[in-house]
């Protein structure tokens, strides 16, 4: 069974009559919805080609980055861990290989649910959050009350229910519960604890609840985005006019009523025609033509919508390089496209995964067999992250360490023997006396005969 029809079954379709009473009775208030969430979906996702482009950025980014489940094997390193796990240091990638246990574990749910795999749910998740600043994800129970499935839900639509002005500002939590509301007048209402609702820090604070909704950033940009809408409908039309709005004219004497309606309609025709040869015509009377509207290189629009995209681009934390719109953009060609790569990585989509982590975290200890254990997006399995690693590397290689803790930071399996326990020194420059003591013939040294 849906999720829907589990929902039409427990309430009906529409909003249920105690469902609505209970969350509209005295001093239980609907928080005012802003409109904007809907037109950052509708309008500026749907219609701005450079804020899908980046959306979509952010989404296929957030897809990509690796996660696991593994036991909790120390809880001081976890700590740790989690405090420098935003720099990728030796540190970081010691409390990491100390605080988990080797094994991997499957996610409790093989898939979030029956229509989407787990990279689309991240996707979605991402998407909503970056255009709206809420993400509202349903959790499917079955009879037992037991988690069965996860689905993102069209943040645009959900309203959220408080219980009254001052709760909000006590240690209990001020949400009631959520309605899903249709264009069409019908609701689905959930209650507080089936709806995950992650959200941007929102600083419009208000005595009914406006703050707990999040921020749009998209809110931030809105003429920005405006403007890219608008300059696109304009070149549009300006293209389908051949570049110039005007008026036509007779030079010479006048054109009666019945003349300009002909010339008009013919001049309909042709527009409409797809035939080449039809909008070519003859006309007895001299005709000129008085452009009223600006061409395409009087108002210079390149230069503006430019403007607008990098604004775009900085309320999102996007690098606008990235977009490939002055030709930069690679696959990792150039340094300064492989730092803009790991600057929105770890500046912008990290954050952002993170607190989807803590919600799940929450939800996947209540599984059997996962009571102990953690959910981590792994951004040091990243491409643009592997430069930081080398140097790791690098640096361990020449460090007075043993095998085994060089393994660890590579979190590699330990080797079960006494060598790889004890400190190794790298050894550098020697005198000749350390060189012969080591039993090196010094007076043949340098004199071996040349095979080149």
């Amino acid at each position: 069974m849906s999720w829907i029809s589990n929902i039409v079954d427990k309430f009906g379709f529409g909003l249920n009559k105690y469902y609505a009473n209970t969350l509209l009775q005295v001093g239980n208030i609907p928080i005012p919805y802003d409109f904007t969430k809907t037109w950052a979906i509708e309008t500026a996702f749907a219609k701005n080609p450079d804020v899908y482009a980046i959306i979509a950025q952010m989404a296929n980014k957030s897809a990509s980055i690796p996660f696991f489940i593994k036991k909790i094997q120390d809880e001081s390193s976890l700590k740790n861990y989690y405090s420098t796990r935003q720099f990728i240091t030796k540190k970081s990638l010691k409390y990491k290989a100390k605080a988990f246990n080797d094994e991997y574990l499957p996610l409790p749910l093989a898939q979030p649910n029956s229509l989407y795999k787990w990279k689309h749910f991240m996707q979605l998740f991402a998407t909503y959050l970056n255009t709206t600043g809420d993400c509202f994800i349903y959790r499917q129970k079955n009879e037992l009350e037991e988690i069965v499935g996860y689905y993102v839900l069209p943040s645009h639509y959900m309203q959220i229910y408080v219980k009254n002005k001052t709760a909000q500002l006590e240690q209990e939590s001020p949400i009631l519960g959520y309605d899903l509301i249709f264009k069409t007048g019908e609701n689905i209402p959930f209650a507080a604890d089936e709806v995950i609702h992650v959200k941007l820090p929102n600083p419009e604070f208000g005595l009914n609840g406006e703050n707990l909704y999040g921020f749009s950033p998209l809110k931030a940009a809105y003429y920005n985005v405006e403007n890219v809408i608008q300059a696109n409908e304009h070149l549009y039309k300006m293209f389908k006019s051949s570049g110039a709005f005007g008026f036509i004219f007779a030079k010479g004497e006048t054109l009666d009523p019945n003349q300009a309606e002909q010339f008009t309609q013919r001049i309909k025709e042709m527009d409409a025609s797809k035939d080449k040869m039809a909008r070519i015509s003859g006309m007895s009377t001299e005709i000129g033509f008085q452009r009223v509207a600006l061409s395409n290189k009087d108002m210079q629009p390149w230069d503006s919508l430019n403007f607008d995209r990098k604004t775009i681009c900085n309320v999102l934390g996007w690098r606008d390089e990235l977009l490939n719109n002055d030709g930069k953009s690679s696959l990792g060609g150039s340094n300064e496209n492989a730092e803009a790569r790991k600057s929105v990585l770890l500046d912008t989509i990290m954050p952002q995964m993170e607190l989807l982590e803590e919600e799940l975290n929450e939800d996947f200890k209540t599984f059997k067999g996962y009571e102990n254990t953690k959910f981590i997006f792994d951004v040091t399995e990243m491409p643009e992250l592997q430069d930081d690693i080398n140097q790791i590397v690098e640096w361990a290689n020449k460090s007075p360490i043993t095998t085994n803790e060089f393994r660890e930071l590579l979190n590699y399996e330990p080797l079960d023997n006494d060598v790889s326990d004890k400190i190794l020194i790298p050894i550098g420059k020697m005198t000749l006396d350390e060189l012969e003591a080591r039993g090196l013939d010094i007076e043949n040294l340098g004199n071996e005969p040349n095979n080149a």
